[in-house]
């Protein structure tokens, strides 16, 4: 479809819902919202055997129709018909009295007493396949013409598609009542007005209904136009939820200017060229089941040996470990890996990022941050040498953890950094990710076993700062701006 809308013709076909079409959807026929019991109405808007189970995949996914009991057009080529004649427009809604003419093959204006004259939806219907469009010099009327003629036999029906609920479920507003998309009004009063028609009325007398017929087809009209206005306008519902093209972990994100600092060229550590900056949670995303696996058998395993077995935790007032017996739940939310979604979800909130961990109200883990820019995890105050002060132990923060479980990994993950949308021959390129944890960040050096320092183990070069603000979104190189045409106007990248 152009980007012109609805005002253009197009180089499509319709979508034609013969019987086999629909074997396996779901009729939808009640206003109902909830039954008796409160559940949603199986035979509703919101129907759980229809369309899935709230939260269910297959929710977002499923369709169902409404029967209008009466044939109706399809939205685009009642446009079409009336961009073509206005005259049209005015047989269909009764304002206009017209005969057929089966010389020039079409309709001439007529008035009440003319003989054969009618007017109405059903008189249109009667002739309009054997209508003989005229073409001239204009390419768009050539173009709806060429459209209608290749789809005249597919352009009634009775059956009109519902989109999933999944993407148009009801919600719960401030106030406690449940609020839904306007297109649930619209299938309303599809269903409100093909409710009123009687089948084996339509059969004997369908001029009866012209006015009914009318009304449907003028919903199903408005029900076309919101449905366009979607993926379009400024809400987009489908083109986010159902049309869109998702990346295999991919992390969309503001394109902002890369904010690295040195003063020696070359120094170790360093963002270059060829590295994107990304922050925690987007890089924890990216790497999907590699990074929950990194965190399972991380620093946090030391508290979980089995779910049948009490956790090792340490006690918040003598910071010595102890054993605890946990709730599976809590032994899930860090040891699965729907537990560790959950805990990526809990991430975006920036509250607790800075905040320790308390498992059962005790710590996992306590971390020392020495004054020589050293650091170390353990489990015990009581592990901690002679000659190391107690004033830089704190209790290990949800940050740090997160960090300190990928942060020697990091460059064994490439990726490819992508423009969204792709605008040229730079917009994709493969890096390597440089993450980022708070804006203000520094260089420690972690310490082995023996509470020494070890060149074999990786510096944490972007250790994060309790307290300060954290670095949310997507740096590409300076150098790979110009490819990109990123220019930080808001542009965003994978």
């Amino acid at each position: 479809m152009s980007r012109s809308g609805l005002d253009t013709a197009f180089n499509i076909s319709i979508l034609y819902l013969v019987p086999n079409n629909l074997i396996g959807l779901g009729q939808i026929d009640s206003l109902d919202i909830f039954d008796v019991n409160g559940e949603f109405n199986d035979r509703g808007l919101y129907s759980i055997p229809y369309f899935g189970a709230v939260g269910d995949i297959k929710r977002s996914r499923r369709v169902a129709y409404i029967d209008t009991k009466i044939e109706i057009m399809h939205p685009l080529i009642f446009l079409s018909l009336n961009k073509l004649r206005a005259f049209y427009s005015d047989i269909i809604y009764g304002k206009k009295y017209a005969v057929w003419n089966p010389e020039i093959k079409d309709f001439d204006p007529a008035d009440v007493l003319t003989k054969n004259a009618g007017t109405g939806f059903s008189f249109f219907l009667k002739y309009w396949k054997q209508i003989d469009f005229k073409r001239n010099k204009s390419a768009s009327r050539n173009e709806r013409i060429t459209f209608i003629e290749n789809n005249k036999e597919k352009a009634m029906t009775s059956k009109v598609l519902v989109i999933p609920a999944g993407i148009r479920d009801l919600e719960v507003g401030e106030d406690g009542r449940p609020v839904s998309d306007e297109i649930n009004d619209i299938y309303r009063k599809l269903l409100g007005a093909s409710n009123t028609i009687s089948e084996a009325g339509v059969k004997h007398n369908p001029e009866l209904f012209d006015n009914t017929r009318l009304r449907l087809q003028l919903i199903f009209q408005e029900l076309f136009e919101y449905i366009v206005s979607l993926t379009s306008g400024k809400k987009k519902l489908l083109a986010g939820k159902w049309l869109s093209r998702r990346i295999q972990n991919g992390t969309r994100n503001v394109i902002t200017s890369f904010i690295h600092k040195t003063t020696k060229l070359g120094e170790k550590g360093i963002p270059n060229v060829n590295n994107t900056l990304v922050g925690l949670l987007q890089f924890l995303v990216a790497i999907g089941q590699s990074s929950k696996y990194l965190i399972k058998t991380g620093p946090i395993s030391h508290a979980f040996v089995s779910p049948d077995l009490p956790a090792r935790l340490i006690n918040k007032d003598s910071l010595e470990s102890e054993e605890v017996y946990i709730e599976p739940e809590v032994y899930d939310l860090w040891m699965s890996n729907e537990g560790l979604d959950k805990l990526y979800s809990r991430f975006t909130n920036k509250h607790i990022r800075h905040k320790p961990i308390e498992i059962s109200n005790h710590y996992p883990a306590l971390i020392y941050k020495g004054p020589d820019a050293t650091f170390k995890i353990f489990y015990d105050i009581r592990d901690l040498p002679e000659g190391f002060n107690k004033k830089y132990v704190s209790p290990i923060t949800l940050t740090e953890l997160l960090y300190l479980s990928v942060y020697d990994k990091v460059d064994e993950y490439p990726a490819f950094m992508t423009r969204y949308p792709i605008a040229g021959e730079g917009s994709i390129y493969p890096s390597i990710s440089s993450v980022k944890t708070t804006i203000e960040s520094e260089k420690r050096y972690p310490l082995n076993e023996n509470w020494q320092k070890d060149p074999e183990l990786t510096i944490a070069f972007e250790f994060p700062i309790v307290g300060g603000e954290f670095y949310d979104t997507l740096s590409p190189h300076t150098t790979r701006l110009a490819g990109l045409t990123a220019d930080h106007d808001g542009d965003q990248g994978y």
